[in-house]
Parts: C-alpha cells; structure tokens; sequence
C-alpha cells in the first residue's frame, strides 16, 4: 500500500529540481521524476527493500511520495491554509497556486470566490444534538457541526447527570437544498432567514409572511459567539403545517401549507414547496466523543462533564476551557474524526457560508 507524506520516513524525502520538467507535457514530466527519483535512492544506497517499497508506491499512488519540490509540479501535494479572505468569500481548500475550491453557493473568482449567479443545488451536512428519541426533521431547527458543539458546550453538559433535555448523541443529516428565486431575488443570497422552531411550530411572529412572500425557505443564522471558529450557524427546515406543534397539525393544515420538504427521492428544484431534501448520514455518541464507557457509571461517580464556575469538569478533561479556540477545534476535529472513522463511504463535504 501507498504511504502517506506523514508517515514516509525521512529518506524517502527526495530533492528534485523541476527546471528538466517545465517544457514537458505532464505524464512525461512524472515518467521522468519518477525516474529520476528511484536513481537518487538507488545512488544513496537506501537497500533493496526501501527500494522496492518506494518503486510500489511510485507505480500505485505517485502522489503519496513527498518532494521538496514547488508544488505547481506536484499538483496532489499543493494544499495551503486558507488566508481569513479566502475564508471568508467561501473557499473550503485553498492550494498554493493561489487558487481554491469553493464552497457550495458560491463560484471561482480569481484567489477567492464569489457569491453564484442564481439559486443553485447545495449538498452539505447538517447536525443536531438529540436524544434516543428518533423523529423527523422537518419544522426543526438543526446546526453546522462547530454550531452544534458550541449548543451542547453550552446548554447541555454544563446541566449534568442528566444532561439537559436527556441529549445523547450527534446527529448527522446529508442535506440538498434549493432556494427559491423569489428568495434568491432581492440578496443574491442562497439562504433565508433563520426561524426558531419549538415543537415543530415556528414561533417568530412573521413566519406566514416569509413562506408568502418566499416560499418555505430554508434559514441560516450566524451566531456571534466565534470561540468554535467562524462557521457557528443555526438552521431552519420548513415542513408541512409550520404553523402549529406536531400534536396539532392536521391533514387539511398540512395540504393548505406543504412546507418546503421534496418528495420521497427526488432532488429540490427550488419551487416554492421543495426547497429541501434530507437523509441520514451517522451519529457518534457523547459518550465515544468524550472518551468515556458509560454514561451512568461516569454520574454514578459522582463525576461532572463541565461545570461553569471553574471552567473545567470533574473526572473529564473533554470539555475544559469554553473559550479556549484551540481547545474548542481539537473537539471539533475529535468529532470530523470519529465521523470519518465510522463512515469512511460518506464523503466529506464542505459547508456553505451563512449569507443572511
């Protein structure tokens, strides 16, 4: 199997000068390299088995062998951090020929990115912090991952023993949405505006207005709390009778208002009633985030996951420093992992940028 650049150890780590390969077309250009490289090793005596190994990585993955060359030349090893613009306009990876990948809703404009032309087909992740009760989503609000730990870093593990509202897990929703152009219009935005659902009612005042004048848009809210980054966002998923709580919505409510839900299966086109899709994407338990076995056995300790005054927990570290932004993206990155981990078959998709 192909090594990567991390765990290559150092004498494989190979100079190469790119002059010989600037006036050639690209796969002679990597014929060439690779060339070049295996005689620098076999030069350097590095043995008959690194030597192999190398030549196995160089036949299957090319890409996994680090050089000290400029990475116009090794365009699979050109990632870079992203400057705060290039962060800010929407680029989700940036590389080093001053270039990046946008983030969904937006388009390429030069170093940066833009805002697209028009309403367009978004595909992203949303999360929630939940209980073992399992319902559906529609009328409720969800989050972005770093919006979500910020929620239960908060309201939740500060109440312990129970956790408040009894939350158990993160959840994971694979998310397609489409704007409406009557939404679309007036901003040149792809979100609406973020409404607070409680029982599956919307409960600010202009909600029959929005769907009116929008159709049931899907909302975005930035929260300004940014000591777990600058993507710290609410949403809101509007289904069908919004209007009223779960137990009072009835069939005639939920014909006359449909809610902006697509049909089982099919994609959002941006009408006014199919402004969103949704499926199941994993969970990770509080429990596997915090590194502990048990839940009870952990309360029965008489331990306590964070407490406010002192800013750290009793018998877990997990959660100590709220405003520590360090410590707050080593928690965000706990949970990229152990999603990746459970589901390495679900890609990894960039989140859009809040443009309400």
């Amino acid at each position: 199997p192909a090594h990567s650049a991390a765990s290559m150890p150092e004498a494989f780590e190979v100079a190469v000068s790119p002059e010989p390969f600037v006036n050639m077309d690209p796969q002679q250009a990597n014929r060439t390299r690779n060339r070049g490289i295996l005689k620098k090793l076999a030069a350097g005596a590095v043995g008959l088995g690194a030597l192999a190994l190398v030549s196995l990585a160089l036949a299957q993955s090319a890409p996994s062998i680090r050089t000290t060359q400029a990475a116009q030349y090794w365009p699979w090893d050109d990632h870079t951090d992203c400057s705060t613009d290039q962060r800010t306009s929407g680029c989700s990876t940036c590389y080093t020929n001053n270039t990046c990948t946008c983030a969904p809703g937006r388009k390429a404009a030069g170093a940066q990115c833009a805002p697209a032309d028009g309403p367009v087909l978004m595909e992203f992740y949303m999360y929630r912090a939940q209980s073992e009760e399992q319902y559906e989503v529609d009328n409720n609000n969800a989050g972005t991952l770093a919006g979500v730990m910020w929620y239960i870093h908060n309201e939740v593990v500060r109440i312990s023993c129970p956790r408040h509202y009894n939350i158990t897990r993160l959840r994971r929703l694979k998310v397609q949405m489409h704007t409406t152009p009557e939404m679309y219009k007036p901003r040149h935005g792809q979100f609406g505006p973020f409404v607070a659902m409680d029982l599956g009612k919307c409960t600010v005042p202009n909600c029959d207005q929005i769907w009116s004048d929008y159709g049931y848009v899907v909302g975005c809210q930035k929260q300004a709390d940014k000591h777990y980054g600058d993507r710290v966002y609410w949403y809101s998923l509007p289904g069908a009778c919004p209007e009223e709580h779960f137990a009072d919505k009835t069939d005639e409510c939920k014909k006359a208002h449909p809610g902006g839900k697509c049909p089982t299966n099919s994609t959002p086109t941006g009408e006014r009633d199919c402004t969103w899709q949704v499926e199941e994407a994993g969970e990770i338990s509080l429990d596997e985030l915090e590194g502990i076995s048990s839940y009870e056995d952990f309360c029965q300790q008489g331990h306590r996951e964070f407490v406010v005054e002192s800013d750290r927990g009793e018998g877990m570290s997990f959660w100590d420093g709220m405003l520590d932004d360090s410590r707050n993206e080593q928690r965000l990155q706990k949970a990229r992992s152990l999603f990746a981990s459970k589901y390495p078959e679900m890609p990894d998709l960039p989140e859009p940028i809040c443009d309400w």
